[in-house]
């Protein structure tokens, strides 16, 4: 877990099962904190990077680092795979932060991570807060993935949140929004990035070479073309196109409902249906034996009747 230059520390895993990271540089007697085990050669100064992906941490608040947070030369940080929820970190040093497939609805405050060149946002579910990067004041992120997540603009939003990425992040290169609800109903979005963001190399998938960026700004300049101010006249389309992908969804999944009561369900089916009845409903679990099954489909029914 512990590399000789104790440089990484690497938490990842189900078997940690972490629920916060208090005490990692600071132990207390009759605790079970992380340090009480590693204090002895870690050092907060020489520590760079930090993996406490696939964990059950919930959330991160400035003082989630204590006192050490000063000392600390973390420039890596990978919480990827937690139920993370907020996020709201005070690490001058840090380059490098990983917060996807996370339960992230707003985006993180990353105000006081000033040396930030990386953030992975991927597969949250966050729906606003976009602000809250470009306003952070950290001039030198590079890389910033929100895709996969529930974002919703409508082309005069977007021409809005894309001036204001290009002016508050002056050296963004790589930008992913790819599979937000936004970006399948206004795919051409993306090339108004390369007009908006001086130094863009990546938008999604794409690369833009700098011969493809140069025909791309120069058409854009062009008498007639839709400039990024415009962007606010295809409102009424985007709400068109949006509208049909929502009734869409719904039908396809009308559709599986109907092609679904046409057959037997398998067993693992029906074991699904009632995990999630009585996760909804709040049984408690089964007691042992022929006496707790039956209470326990007594309850069962009881709920589905109310």
């Amino acid at each position: 877990v512990v590399d000789t230059l104790v440089k990484k520390l690497d938490f990842s895993g189900e078997q940690f099962k972490l629920e916060h990271l208090r005490g990692l540089f600071s132990p207390r007697a009759g605790t079970r904190h992380l340090a009480q085990r590693w204090a002895p050669v870690i050092s907060p100064g020489k520590l760079t990077e930090l993996d406490v992906s696939h964990n059950n941490l919930t959330s991160l608040a400035m003082n989630t680092f204590h006192k050490h947070a000063s000392n600390l030369a973390l420039r890596q940080l990978n919480l990827a795979h937690n139920q993370i929820v907020e996020c709201n970190l005070a690490l001058p040093t840090l380059e490098k932060l990983d917060l996807s497939y996370n339960e992230l609805q707003i985006c993180p405050i990353i105000t006081d991570l000033p040396g930030l060149t990386i953030l992975n946002l991927r597969r949250n579910k966050i729906q606003s807060g976009l602000e809250r990067i470009w306003q952070s004041g950290s001039k030198r992120l590079t890389i910033l993935n929100l895709g996969c997540n529930r974002l919703e603009m409508a082309p005069s939003r977007i021409a809005s949140v894309l001036a204001s990425l290009g002016s508050g992040l002056p050296q963004l290169e790589e930008l992913t929004m790819a599979d937000n609800p936004f970006s399948v109903d206004f795919p051409e979005w993306q090339q108004f990035v390369v007009g908006a963001c001086a130094k863009i190399q990546k938008v999604d998938d794409l690369k833009i070479s700098d011969e493809r960026r140069e025909f791309i700004v120069d058409m854009q300049r062009q008498p007639g073309q839709v400039k990024l101010s415009d962007l606010g006249r295809f409102d009424d389309e985007y709400e068109e196109r949006r509208n049909k992908r929502i009734e869409e969804q719904e039908a396809a999944e009308r559709e599986k409902r109907v092609l679904r009561a046409r057959r037997l369900p398998t067993l693992a089916e029906l074991s699904r249906d009632l995990d999630a009845i009585v996760d909804g409903l709040g049984i408690q679990d089964v007691e042992p034996g022929p006496a707790g099954v039956a209470a326990y489909l007594a309850d069962v029914r009881a709920a589905l009747r109310r």
